[in-house]
């Protein structure tokens, strides 16, 4: 007898619960977060290491000056300034930033502008990610190229002119690595790794499900791509959609495994997507092109 398709929410109170608790941890997170804030733009000064991820030239007049946006080793993504005609490139920096009132919290969420002084400057080791972008930009002459590609394999930020040209068309969110791109990917290593599973299927464990094991795999070896390209911000609202993908591709199966498997799989990439970037989980919304790409499946 199999098994008929139970309700994600059997009652309306168990919906306003389960809302409920994530709007309790919402909460709790911004209360921390915001006294984290208020700690951080009380001090007059702030010394820390960070990682530049851009660096691009800028004038005012007859001013040139640097533009960086750099990581610091707290996580805090930020913009700051510097006067000197200095290669930043790949380097990290010893900084005294002086923070204010002036950056709005909403700002300490996400990206803000600090002034700050560079107190000293070493370059980072070469890495297998260095050796990667490499053969990347060997395969281009232009550099516009080598930017672009990068950027859509490694989530490396575009080089200013290109960015702002790509801008000016309106599709910035296609060239960013997203939870489009990651869709894409998922399918093709779902379909690669079904060609060698289902000959084993077939022979030593016809009772397994290939698109659980398959499927599992998969999101595994994606997981392992998203760490190796520094968690872009798009990590939380990949998860929840994912749960959109695996919830209609399990629709027709009435075992209780796979119910234990979808409702897991959703209260994981709930908690996760809460705890990976709070604010950037509206930002990117990939969810209509993951379920335009389930029908493909």
């Amino acid at each position: 007898m199999q098994l008929e398709k139970p309700k994600l929410f059997p009652e309306k109170k168990t919906f306003v619960g389960v809302m409920l608790f994530f709007l309790l941890l919402i909460f709790i997170r911004l209360f921390f977060e915001y006294q984290s804030y208020k700690s951080f733009i009380s001090k007059p000064f702030y010394y820390t290491h960070a990682t530049v991820l851009n660096a691009y030239e800028k004038s005012k007049g007859t001013t040139r000056y640097q533009v960086l946006k750099l990581r610091s080793e707290e996580g805090f993504t930020f913009y700051t300034t510097h006067y000197s005609q200095e290669n930043f490139n790949h380097t990290r920096l010893r900084l005294q930033i002086f923070p204010n009132a002036r950056i709005a919290f909403t700002d300490y969420l996400g990206t803000f502008y600090v002034k700050s002084r560079i107190k000293g400057k070493t370059l980072l080791p070469h890495t297998f990610k260095d050796t990667l972008k490499q053969k990347v930009n060997a395969q281009h002459s232009d550099a516009s190229l080598q930017s672009f590609y990068n950027a859509i394999f490694f989530a490396t930020p575009l080089d200013k002119a290109l960015r702002e040209k790509i801008s000016m068309l309106g599709v910035s969110h296609l060239v960013a690595l997203s939870g489009f791109h990651l869709g894409i990917l998922w399918g093709l290593v779902y379909a690669v790794l079904l060609l060698f599973y289902r000959p084993l299927q077939q022979r030593f464990f016809p009772f397994r499900h290939a698109l659980f094991d398959v499927g599992m795999i998969a999101m595994v070896l994606l997981g392992l791509y998203v760490w190796f390209v520094d968690f872009p911000p798009f990590f939380g609202p990949f998860l929840c959609d994912g749960f959109g993908r695996v919830d209609r591709l399990t629709a027709g199966h009435g075992t209780v495994e796979f119910y234990l498997f979808r409702y897991d799989y959703f209260a994981t990439c709930s908690t996760l997507s809460f705890f990976t970037g709070l604010f950037e989980f509206w930002t990117f919304h990939c969810r209509g092109v993951l379920y335009i790409f389930t029908l493909t499946v």
